[in-house]
């Protein structure tokens, strides 16, 4: 405008996804997640987990293996109690 230029340094950056699953009824156990994701091919644990399950960043376009895995910290004893693909 009248000859003059203007700059302003835009950040982008991406939101967080999140999701949260209500834990209810694990009383001295221990929660704990394995996911992979499909399209990186990469495993992680996630966890310990208290009162919900959270994952958080995931990638909306990506698909993710979970398997939710509970621990009795009395009996050391370990349970596959729900695996399955979930996506955003």
């Amino acid at each position: 405008f009248g000859g003059l230029d203007a700059a302003h340094e835009v950040a982008v950056a991406m939101v967080d996804s999140k999701i949260v699953y209500p834990l209810e009824g694990f009383e001295d156990k221990t929660i704990m997640a394995v996911v992979y994701e499909h399209g990186t091919g990469e495993w992680s644990t996630n966890g310990p987990f208290e009162g919900e399950l959270v994952f958080e960043r995931k990638d909306p376009s990506q698909w993710y293996w979970v398997s939710v895995i509970e621990t009795n910290t009395v009996s050391g004893e370990t349970t596959e109690i729900q695996a399955n693909w979930f996506h955003l």
